[in-house]
């Protein structure tokens, strides 16, 4: 089973692109603190990861988060694969987003809101021709 959550803050503005087709797919980076501390400096580490909301919810994504804001993910991890102007094959983990819940930001708010799809990624129809590129 390929599930991963990750509660943590944006560390940039969501980016929100479209395909040739119309789909929408919003990328943004999540600093995700770890749960233990370090021996050596007694501060809990960082872990940055790369996050990809596509469709509907991609939209919904964009439109009420930004820079510094919590968020509750729930994402499939992915491997990316391509080569680079230089020729050289390069390839990270990015993580695909099925879900997300808004959490408070420390203003006293008690709850909080899960927007789910029942479409996973790999329904979502995408209008790109076979050895197409996508545009970004």
């Amino acid at each position: 089973m390929n599930d991963c959550k990750f509660l943590g803050r944006l560390t940039r503005d969501i980016e929100l692109k479209y395909t040739p087709g119309g789909t929408a797919i919003a990328e943004f980076g999540l600093a995700v603190s770890r749960s233990y501390k370090d021996k050596s400096t007694g501060e809990y580490g960082v872990d940055f990861v790369e996050c990809q909301v596509w469709a509907e919810r991609g939209e919904t994504v964009a439109k009420y988060f930004s820079k510094g804001d919590p968020i509750l993910v729930h994402t499939e991890a992915r491997l990316d694969s391509w080569e680079d102007k230089e020729g050289k094959k390069r390839s990270k983990i990015s993580f695909n987003v099925n879900s997300f819940e808004f959490v408070p930001k420390n203003d006293g708010a008690s709850h909080s809101t899960s927007v789910t799809s029942n479409s996973s990624p790999s329904d979502v129809v995408v209008d790109v021709e076979e050895n197409e590129e996508i545009p970004f």
